[in-house]
């Protein structure tokens, strides 16, 4: 399963989801490079990897709707009842950092970086722990829907029909 190789290269005493990501996305590199496929114009985009300083944000989206519990945003698939058994903690995520949430995030002070790159999802994320250490990914949602409604409200109605 996806959850098994990705835990393949994930360390429980990481302090995010670095390790796992990169070790998973070479593997896949790695597996694409000896089988005959073309890919598409865009196809590296899903390949990106925290070593190569890159957001990542499909990837990072995906592993918290798998990790974190189910709130009716997502979905805690990759939860086990059971202790013993490995799996990541929500305070391994890092946030899914994309345009919108970058500017979010210089306007809150959670980055002062210039541009949003892996290290910048790092120091937001961090800032984020500040708040709450064991959850700081749960607060991406209402960041993002604060950029939604303040989008909204600079374009004047009726000019997107």
């Amino acid at each position: 399963s996806l959850k098994n190789h990705f835990l393949a290269f994930h360390s429980a005493d990481s302090e995010t989801i670095a390790q796992g990501l990169s070790g998973l996305i070479q593997d896949y590199r790695g597996l694409i490079s000896v089988i005959p496929f073309t890919p598409g114009p865009h196809f590296h985009h899903m390949l990106n990897s925290p070593e190569s300083k890159s957001v990542c944000k499909r990837w990072v989206m995906y592993l918290k709707w798998m990790v974190r519990p189910d709130d009716g945003i997502d979905l805690g698939l990759w939860r086990s009842p059971n202790p013993s058994v490995r799996e990541v903690r929500a305070d391994q995520l890092v946030i899914p950092l994309d345009t919108h949430l970058f500017k979010i995030s210089k306007r809150l002070k959670l980055t002062r970086r210039k541009t949003a790159n892996w290290e910048t999802v790092l120091e937001v994320t961090r800032n984020l722990k500040k708040i709450d250490v064991n959850d700081p990914t749960r607060f991406d949602f209402s960041l993002c829907r604060w950029g939604m409604f303040e989008y909204r409200n600079m374009i004047e109605p009726g000019t997107l029909n």
